[in-house]
């Protein structure tokens, strides 16, 4: 968005009456108080701070990426130093308004707008320098930007990468403070196995850098759960060396028997219960549509050795086979963006649930029959759907699930359901996609986790799902850092009561 200056020259009432739509209603002073308050953290720059009664805050600033939760933020600014973001979160909090950072505001419940009406949401668009220090192989990134843009920059400065998703639009720093999980996991990590150290700043308006050895406690809780304890300004990652050759492939199956593509899911699921022996330069991940199911992925090394897994011989009942080799880094990246980008709905209402498949809860063949038939048999009151499945295992498997607040180590794969709706999202909708979930899960969701970037706001209380056994250390921090809870969401990490 280019940001120009949209300030309206407006008396008090009609100032007034544009809060009309926010939940807390301060007294006009302190609504003043805290307008004046944003303005001068931003140098008193217009453009960089917006409101609700400007022309435009709803479809330039707000600018809602599932269109069935429509909040509205008390104000918008878009920061361009640390020092900056530390003013803002100070106004905030001394006006007893909650915070929540947005860097490409691709949550899927549009979390960044903090599920309630009335916070201020600080946007680091402005705030995305890449930066490799090419002796030590450190890259200082700002906490605005994208795995694209990351990963262009990376390349160009001196072909180095990290391990992250597969969406190029989507912000790093709500990606990585849940996990930054994506195709190369299996070989590299999680974004948050290579973040070394964090400048972030706390509910208190202070600056601190964060790592090991500095503000430990904060530095374990952002690593998992950052969006309760502070918004990060830079990240400093260790990145590796791009892989020379990469090899992508895909393996698609078309029939209208469910039970067909459940012996499909099958032999994809049957290759990643052997991860402890599977080569890590492997890397997949399924769609499922109406008759259709699809495993593609890449191979990070060359051909020789991707031909030694027989993917060819083990999906043999695959109808259509693409194998594209001697690809580079470059190539299977902008190809796995660009596949991204036309899968998944943006500006839209749709409906998504997710869950983690640990390596011990691997659904049985009778709970895959029944996941299929449902799927694929049952009216989700949209043409336009999908279920997804993530592999992950390899590498996020050699590190404690205490180290970070991230608890997901013995992850097998994420699987999750999308609905798109033409119209608000109904009831029909949301029991299909819970039921898919449930359906998988075997109908025992309490011996299930979820990964915290897919939002459950129908579930009370879902904190135990996203953290399990690390949610009480983050509480305990929480209660330290951010003891009046100014970054806040409903089903972000609160404090003990």
């Amino acid at each position: 968005m280019q940001f120009l200056t949209r300030r309206l020259v407006s008396g008090a009432l009609s100032f007034l009456l544009a809060w009309n739509s926010v939940q807390a209603h301060p007294a006009p002073n302190s609504i003043d108080s805290l307008n004046r308050c944003l303005e001068k953290s931003i140098g008193n720059q217009d453009a960089l701070v917006q409101f609700p009664f400007e022309p435009g805050f709803y479809e330039l600033d707000v600018n809602l990426y599932n269109l069935n939760f429509n909040y509205t933020p008390f104000a918008i600014i878009y920061p361009r130093t640390a020092k900056q973001v530390s003013a803002a979160v100070s106004c905030a909090a001394i006006h007893g308004r909650k915070v929540q950072a947005r860097g490409g505001g691709h949550d899927l419940t549009n979390k960044a707008l903090g599920h309630v009406d009335g916070i201020v949401v600080v946007d680091l668009r402005n705030m995305k320098t890449v930066k490799l220090d090419l002796t030590s192989g450190l890259a200082s990134v700002g906490g605005g930007a994208t795995l694209g843009g990351i990963s262009r920059a990376l390349h160009s400065q001196g072909r180095r990468q990290i391990p992250h998703g597969a969406s190029a639009s989507v912000g790093i720093g709500g990606h990585a403070t849940i996990g930054g999980l994506g195709m190369h996991s299996r070989l590299y990590g999680a974004a948050l196995d290579v973040w070394m150290e964090a400048e972030v700043v706390l509910a208190n308006g202070t600056i601190v850098r964060a790592s090991e050895s500095k503000n430990s406690d904060v530095f374990w809780a952002l690593r998992g759960a950052g969006g309760s304890f502070g918004i990060v300004t830079e990240f400093t990652f260790q990145t590796y060396p791009e892989p020379q050759q990469v090899v992508n492939f895909q393996f698609t199956l078309t029939s209208k028997d469910s039970s067909k593509l459940g012996d499909f899911f099958k032999i994809g699921q049957e290759i990643m219960s052997s991860d402890k022996i599977l080569d890590r330069r492997f890397s997949t991940t399924a769609v499922v549509q109406k008759d259709t199911l699809t495993f593609s992925g890449a191979f990070f090394g060359p051909k020789d050795d991707y031909l030694k897994l027989n993917l060819k011989q083990r999906f043999s009942g695959a109808q259509n086979v693409t194998e594209t080799f001697e690809l580079t880094w470059t190539e299977h990246l902008e190809r796995l963006f660009e596949a991204t980008e036309a899968l998944f709905p943006h500006q839209q209402y749709f409906d998504s649930l997710g869950t983690a498949i640990d390596f011990a809860t691997l659904p049985t063949n009778d709970t895959i029959d029944r996941l299929f038939q449902h799927l694929q048999t049952q009216d989700p009151g949209s043409d336009e759907w999908f279920g997804l499945l993530d592999y992950y295992g390899g590498a996020l498997r050699d590190v404690e699930t205490s180290a970070t607040a991230f608890p997901h180590r013995d992850l097998a794969y994420l699987f999750a359901v999308y609905v798109v709706t033409q119209q608000p999202t109904t009831r029909k909708t949301n029991e299909y996609v819970d039921r898919a979930i449930l359906e998988i899960q075997d109908y025992a969701p309490e011996r299930y986790l979820n990964y915290a970037g897919y939002g459950n706001l129908r579930t009370p209380a879902p904190q135990q799902t996203y953290w399990g056994p690390n949610l009480q250390r983050l509480k305990r921090i929480k209660s330290v850092v951010d003891g009046k809870d100014v970054f806040s969401t409903p089903d972000g990490v609160k404090l003990s009561r």
